[in-house]
């Protein structure tokens, strides 16, 4: 029993030992971790809150409205808070570094302006003097013939021939204002944003601004092209009295509005066919085919030829009528001094006898 005791009090000592000694001791050293690593943890957590709550309250100390971290790293509106009017010039002065005064004259609906300062505008534009109002009326009048003091007292003649200088005025003030649209519309964004254009069109704003470049040298240079032009030459081929035949050059002098006409056409073609051939009935094909004809220069060249030799050959024939007397009232009858001896007889003496 001793010995089965004694025994069985060393296996129990045994087991105290290692339960009573070791395993408290892994017990405690867990603890601390856990411990050490919670202490950690809230103080990282601390200091990051007070890291955050720091730099807002500093922000907000500055005038600045955030709430949040998210606040700050929210792309800011620069025109926020605003007038539109002003929104739109500061766009306009980055784009073009204009003034005020460019931005206002960008701004105006030519189709409403007054008609002696679209003159003037040309007038300006061509020669480089600012005239008066009533400088311009004077030029006008002297260049045109019109007096445009008075737009409602004018003749049907003259108003359509003001009119059609008024109308490629405002064309080319109207193109000047489309290219600063244009502008405006590239100046802000990144490189890969969308585009869309009037016509439903998208593409890359990188995309969209070497079109507008290459749009930009084509005005410039089709400008020069047009002011080079002075006159539009056709010769066609006659037969002489001596049945040879000859070469005959006839010109057209262009003016000023023939240029601006020119230059309103050629820069937006296609809006040219648009506004010309569209309707609200469809579009006019047959003006459209029968325009496209004289865009031909050999189809152009034979149908102005032949409107020549007609006008040249009725010409002929009235100098002809006018000479001999063709087809005009008879010729009054006229005596002439009578023989002696010998009588002279009327027509109607002829016809009596």
């Amino acid at each position: 029993m001793s010995l089965d005791g004694q025994e069985r009090t060393e296996n129990v000592s045994v087991n105290d030992l290692l339960l009573g000694e070791e395993l408290p001791k892994l017990e405690l050293a867990v603890e601390t971790e856990s411990e050490e690593a919670a202490a950690e943890t809230e103080t990282t957590t601390e200091e990051s809150s007070i890291s955050e709550e720091a730099v807002l309250k500093f922000l907000q100390e500055k005038g600045k409205s955030v709430n949040s971290i998210d606040d700050i790293l929210k792309e800011n509106d620069p025109f926020e808070g605003l007038p539109e009017n002003e929104v739109e010039f500061l766009k306009y002065q980055k784009a073009t570094n204009g003034t005020r005064e460019d931005f206002e004259f960008y701004k105006q609906d030519w189709d409403k302006a007054d008609p002696v300062e679209l003159f003037r505008l040309k007038i300006k534009k061509e020669s480089g003097l600012d005239l008066t109002k009533d400088e311009v009326i004077d030029y006008v009048d002297d260049v045109l013939d019109v007096d445009i003091s008075d737009l409602e007292e004018m003749s049907v003649s003259d108003k359509v021939k003001i009119n059609k200088e008024l109308n490629a005025i405002k064309g080319i003030l109207k193109e000047e204002q489309k290219n600063v649209s244009l502008s405006l519309g590239s100046s802000s964004g990144d490189s890969n944003d969308v585009v869309t254009l009037d016509n439903g069109i998208q593409m890359t704003k990188s995309e969209y601004d070497a079109q507008l470049k290459r749009h930009n040298d084509f005005v410039s240079k089709n400008k020069e092209i047009v002011n080079s032009v002075t006159d539009f030459s056709f010769e066609i081929k006659v037969k002489e009295k001596d049945g040879r035949e000859s070469l005959k050059n006839y010109a057209y002098d262009v003016e000023s509005q023939d240029r601006q006409r020119m230059l309103s056409i050629g820069n937006d073609v296609s809006k040219y066919i648009q506004d010309t051939y569209s309707t609200k009935d469809g579009f006019k094909q047959k003006e459209f085919n029968e325009d496209l004809l004289w865009l031909d220069r050999g189809s152009r060249n034979k149908m102005i030829s032949s409107l020549l030799h007609q006008a040249r050959a009725e010409a002929i024939e009235e100098v002809m009528k006018v000479q001999g007397n063709v087809n005009l009232t008879p010729k009054p009858y006229q005596s002439k001094p009578q023989k002696e001896g010998v009588k002279r007889l009327s027509p109607k003496d002829l016809i009596d006898l």
